[in-house]
């Protein structure tokens, strides 16, 4: 019976913290697609297509593991975190390198210094990811709640004042980036009684969180380069300002639905 308790506090903490993010987000894109241009909407979820492939990869696997671990060693989780932080920061040059990519496969230049932009939420999720994880292991749902929160928050607040200012699709990326950045210095605080990082390192002690990753990354890599697919299709095939409104209307239909999801799986 306890532990239905806490596992429905647990829920309910999630489905609040996922129902304010949504009613926040709907309403920063009916802002926003006032403010911004659609070509600006466009040119970020290009830009997002690697950005957001690679954050899912930072926290399935490893990470993962860490929870499913009924125990995990002071020194396993050291060597996880140094693991991460130098993970965070090649894929943050791997995003950069694609950003390039599209933005020669697309003809739009603007895209490459869009794209290593929103990659800094790479190096943020690489420090980050490991003490969510573990906040998530030991049930401290309403810590997570209130950082998603506080991080849905500091995003519309970020995006909604660089668009008034006219920033164009650098807007979008700055909420991504003060989303990322204030939900991730909330965890790490929150965090720091369960874990504190220290310099040990031991790839012995990866092998395990290793093994259990690779047999979930191929599978997490494939699930949302399919969700992603469309993006591509639909730049390659319209213009900007089609690819624009087309993004627009996804984000008011689907990212609720998908908010939902994350708070079911957690």
């Amino acid at each position: 019976m306890a532990e239905q308790g806490q596992w429905f506090r647990g829920f309910r903490w999630s489905a609040s913290a996922t129902a304010f993010t949504a009613v926040l987000q709907l309403a920063l894109v009916g802002l926003l697609a006032r403010l911004l241009s659609p070509a600006d909407f466009a040119l970020v979820a290009l830009a997002g297509v690697a950005v957001n492939i690679l954050l899912q990869l930072q926290v399935a696997g490893i990470n993962a593991a860490i929870i499913q671990r009924e125990e995990n060693t002071p020194f396993a989780l050291h060597s996880l975190f140094w693991f991460n932080v130098v993970l965070g920061m090649a894929l943050c040059l791997a995003a950069g390198l694609a950003g390039e990519g599209l933005a020669a496969y697309y003809h739009r230049p603007e895209l490459a210094p869009v794209t290593r932009l929103y990659a800094l939420a790479l190096l943020v999720q690489g420090i980050s990811v490991q003490f969510k994880s573990l906040l998530q292991k030991h049930l401290h749902f309403e810590m997570l709640s209130w950082g998603e929160m506080l991080g849905g928050l500091a995003g519309f607040i970020a995006a909604l004042a660089a668009a008034c200012y006219q920033a164009g699709p650098w807007a979008l990326v700055a909420g991504y980036l003060a989303r990322y950045l204030a939900e991730g210095c909330w965890v790490v605080w929150r965090g720091w009684s369960i874990f504190r990082p220290a310099w040990r390192f031991d790839w012995k002690s990866l092998r395990p969180y290793l093994d259990f990753g690779s047999r979930h990354w191929a599978e997490r890599l494939a699930t949302h380069a399919l969700a992603q697919l469309d993006v591509l299709l639909v730049g390659h095939f319209l213009d900007l300002e089609r690819a624009g409104r087309y993004d627009v209307v996804k984000r008011l239909l689907l990212r609720p639905a998908g908010l939902l999801a994350t708070a079911i799986e957690k």
